[in-house]
């Protein structure tokens, strides 16, 4: 890339010691605009830079096949973003300093899906887990458990309307049978 008074200017090519590579924009030594960073791990970042560093939209690639493709805040996943595990697993929704944190869906690769409110990567709060049998949980939850207040439908039609504590019946509700 060129210089100007001395500081990276337009696009280039900056490698760090550890053997990181930055391909890209650079505006006053600094990377500004879009670039590819390239880790030693193998992970890969495609997307905007801000004063050097991961911010805007761009797309991460993890060294075990996960990717992200959303927005970044001064390095770390944040505001709306989509997440892909390697076992098919998905996450689409809000992201806070790298969490999983707001409103969003995760979408198992068995077919069960989770809609609601996230906590630090965790569901907590209100949400609807829809299982693969038929089965759907409408409550509250708390660091992936069932917790608090809530309706399960059975896929029989049986209906449980009360209260949950660790994924289980726990205090005052009422089991309704179909039959």
């Amino acid at each position: 890339g060129g210089f100007s008074q001395g500081k990276m200017n337009g696009q280039g090519t900056y490698t760090y010691r550890d053997g990181t590579v930055y391909q890209g924009d650079f505006t006053n030594g600094k990377m500004e605009g879009m670039g590819t960073m390239t880790y030693v791990s193998g992970n890969r970042y495609e997307g905007l830079f801000s004063n050097n560093m991961k911010s805007g939209k761009g797309n991460y690639i993890f060294n075990d096949s996960s990717r992200y493709e959303g927005n970044f805040l001064q390095d770390k996943m944040d505001g709306q973003g989509k997440l892909v595990y390697p076992n098919g697993d998905s996450y689409s929704g809000f992201f806070t300093k790298g969490k999983q944190t707001g409103k969003g869906e995760y979408r198992y690769h068995d077919g069960n899906i989770y809609s609601g409110d996230f906590v630090n990567g965790n569901f907590s709060g209100k949400g609807t887990l829809s299982l693969i049998d038929g089965s759907i949980y409408d409550g509250e939850f708390i660091n992936d458990n069932m917790e608090g207040t809530g309706i399960f439908y059975y896929a029989n039609g049986d209906v449980y309307v009360g209260t949950m504590l660790n994924g289980k019946y726990n205090g005052c509700g009422t089991y309704y049978y179909a039959n």
